[in-house]
């Protein structure tokens, strides 16, 4: 009769063991589901404002005083603009491309027709962004800017003070 007993108890724990392991391993994947589910919407949130993201240089002026250059970022896409210090902007001048800093080598002079949100580049606005010169009458300028999130806008060569 122990014998049997004895046999029970052990069956008893292999089953208690069993049902350990699979609840253990079921939470385990659920909450990897989980994170797995979070990064796939994020990621789609990403990629679609990205897709929604459009930027170009609406106008260039030139100050022949200062030798600075003014330009006028329009959001053309669907997508709020707001960590300026995060954009990134490339300046191609006569040939030679430099990094600018900001705030040391642009500042922000102000968004027009920022009616909805103010100091957030809402789409329709237009950001207006000092370059530091010196520049020159007949100089070749480009500019590439990355928005926040990535998106790359390349300029069309413009001929300073023409």
């Amino acid at each position: 009769m122990n014998m049997g007993f004895e046999t029970i108890i052990v069956s008893a724990i292999a089953i208690f063991f069993i049902i350990l392991v699979t609840i253990v391993f079921i939470t385990g994947t659920n909450a990897l589901l989980e994170t797995t589910h979070k990064s796939f919407k994020d990621l789609e949130r990403d990629l679609l404002e990205k897709i929604m993201t459009k930027v170009s240089i609406a106008n260039l002026a030139w100050d022949n005083t200062s030798g600075d250059v003014t330009v006028y970022i329009s959001n053309d896409g669907s997508t709020k603009i707001v960590e300026y210090n995060h954009m990134d902007i490339i300046l191609i001048h006569n040939g030679t491309a430099k990094y600018l800093d900001y705030p040391s080598d642009w500042q922000i002079l102000g968004i027009e027709n920022d009616t909805i949100n103010p100091d957030i580049l809402d789409p329709g606005e237009t950001l207006k962004i000092i370059v530091n010169g010196p520049f020159s009458e007949n100089d070749t300028v480009k500019f590439i800017i990355s928005t926040p999130n990535g998106v790359v806008y390349s300029s069309k060569t413009f001929i300073i003070g023409g």
